[in-house]
């Protein structure tokens, strides 16, 4: 090979290893810059991942604990006056467990569901029951009662079928449980916390019980008090519709 011939293969390889090294500082340069992206990717990726762990850990806790901030909320609410609190309660007498203040069907029924045998047996006379269904005027019928009561126990039942059977919007029924007078002191600490009047027979005039009380606007209609003279559904219907007495009571009486 000639001197030329051998100037051109040293330039080539010169060409080459320089082409060579130039290539390896890119692909190296290249390589580190990717390194680099990869490290702030990992990074960015290992912070995204600690906030989302961080983040499912606060949903975990509010999870956990849920159930009990809204409790609590729920019951700063009842001490702030947002949330009306029930206006009765289970008093333990030493006579017999009873309920005290303003109660409801479902109340009363969760704690005596015997009551509702009265309801099921009775069959009240169907013209009465269509007289009450003539009423045009609201009425509220208050009825102080008491749980430990016989009486109340027979009759209040009978006018919740009264109620149900007439179904008249006009007609509605709130129920006030007392104490036996044996209890008196206590019942009127009771209710007084319950923000009652201390003694709920003086309040509206009652001395028996049970004692329904029909009321309008303009005042009061009348009552049935303890038990009915007739019957119960004819009593109020001759108070609501101004009914002729029967001639004469039934023969238990």
């Amino acid at each position: 090979m000639s001197i030329s011939g051998y100037s051109r293969l040293l330039a080539n390889v010169l060409a080459f290893l320089l082409a060579a090294c130039l290539l390896g500082a890119g692909e190296a340069e290249s390589f580190g810059w990717m390194a680099d992206s990869a490290g702030v990717a990992a990074a960015n990726f290992t912070a995204v991942a600690v906030a989302d762990s961080a983040a499912v850990g606060a949903a975990d806790r509010t999870a956990a604990t849920g159930v009990d901030s809204i409790a609590i909320a729920g019951m700063e609410s009842n001490k702030a006056g947002t949330t009306e609190a029930p206006r009765h309660l289970w008093f333990e007498s030493e006579q017999g467990p009873l309920w005290l203040g303003e109660v409801t069907r479902q109340d009363i029924l969760n704690r005596f569901p015997e009551w509702q045998q009265e309801y099921d047996a009775y069959q009240p006379d169907p013209e009465q029951i269509a007289e009450l269904r003539t009423v045009a005027v609201p009425v509220t019928v208050l009825c102080v009662l008491g749980t430990w009561c016989s009486d109340s126990r027979r009759e209040v039942p009978r006018f919740w079928k009264l109620l149900d059977l007439a179904r008249n919007t006009h007609l509605s029924l709130q129920m006030l449980a007392v104490a036996r007078r044996a209890d008196a002191q206590a019942e009127h600490e009771l209710l007084a916390g319950l923000g009652f009047a201390d003694d709920l027979r003086d309040d509206h005039g009652v001395e028996l019980v049970p004692t329904f009380i029909f009321l309008t606007e303009s005042g009061e209609l009348g009552r049935i008090v303890e038990s009915p003279e007739y019957s119960l559904e004819h009593d109020a219907a001759a108070i609501l519709c101004g009914l002729v007495p029967s001639p004469a009571p039934p023969s238990w009486r």
